[in-house]
């Protein structure tokens, strides 16, 4: 996980406590924060691919909505084996980045609220804080609305545009999503998904693996 992010410029700053993280509310509650704030890296399986969605503690992941971000048919839960083998992680300490085995990442666009968010670190009594940005930048996940939370706040915003601007939203998120999984598919890890007002912009960079 530390290389993984030193490869990506980027340096963690791991924080330890005396009692388990496992769960957001335990980690909310021995780093000080809202429950909120604590990111919940979730393993899943679309259709034999592994899958690594990351959402607000205070948010569940909705498969559907998830599914339609991936474009897949079925997504599941991975069990707790599952997610061991294919991350390399325990449930309750499985990072953002950095995985045993390549998964596709995809972060719900409700983490982008905050300024400063706190990821596990890997193991069940550590996590690192960092800016929900950067998170995006370094995992080279897919940002989309994935929880219901996120997904009732964008219904609410899209209903007070015009027909328009809706439609090109929604052509947008689309568009994100199919070049997301292009690039997957060619081995390209890294895009960014950056919204403004009602339109989404996104641009693709290459990353070297390792």
């Amino acid at each position: 996980m530390r290389a993984h992010a030193a490869a990506r410029g980027a340096l963690l700053e791991v924080r330890r406590f005396a009692l388990a993280t496992r769960t957001a509310e335990d980690a909310a509650r021995q780093v000080g924060t809202d429950v909120g704030r604590i990111v919940k890296s979730l393993v899943f399986v679309a259709e034999s691919e592994p899958v690594v969605a990351l959402c607000c503690g205070d948010a569940r992941v909705d498969e559907g909505l998830l599914a339609t971000a991936l474009e897949a048919r079925r997504v599941r839960r991975a069990s707790a084996e599952e997610a061991k083998e294919l991350t390399g992680y325990a449930i309750g300490g499985v990072p953002p980045f950095g995985h045993a085995r390549p998964c596709r990442l995809v972060a719900d666009e409700g983490l982008l609220r905050f300024d400063l968010v706190w990821a596990a670190a890997g193991l069940p009594d550590a996590v690192f804080p960092i800016a929900p940005q950067e998170l995006v930048r370094i995992s080279g996940a897919l940002v989309a609305p994935i929880s219901q939370r996120s997904h009732r706040i964008i219904n609410a915003t899209s209903s007070n545009c015009r027909p328009t601007v809706r439609a090109q939203y929604r052509s947008h998120r689309v568009t994100c999503c199919r070049l997301f999984r292009t690039q997957f598919r060619a081995g390209e890890s890294q895009v960014s998904v950056q919204k403004n007002s009602h339109r989404i912009s996104f641009s693709s960079h290459s990353v070297a693996d390792s």
